[in-house]
């Protein structure tokens, strides 16, 4: 299954003046040593700085690896998970 994924904080804890909150977040997330524990493959991943908020594109079997995947930075703030779909595939679904 495919998902986007997206992340938000508000600046008050934003990890980026504080290299231990990285290393305990972002870092890990980053890695493909925790994608892989947690059975989530990275398509990308970008970031928006001025607007607090880290975008993914995920791959997993499963809703749950997707939750797994984010845990290091539920603390931080909120993540919206929203399973797609390949924009040819589902439009051809509905003719």
């Amino acid at each position: 299954m495919l998902f986007v994924a997206i992340h938000t904080h508000t600046p008050e804890l934003c990890p980026a003046d504080s290299p231990e909150k990285i290393k305990k977040t972002v870092d890990i997330v980053a890695s493909e040593k925790h994608a892989k524990k947690t059975g989530v493959k990275v398509l990308g991943s970008y970031s928006a700085p001025p607007d607090h908020t880290l975008f993914f594109v995920l791959e997993a079997n499963d809703y749950d690896c997707v939750i797994d995947f984010f845990r290091p930075l539920m603390k931080l703030g909120t993540a919206r998970i929203i399973p797609v779909g390949v924009l040819g595939k589902v439009v051809t679904k509905f003719e």
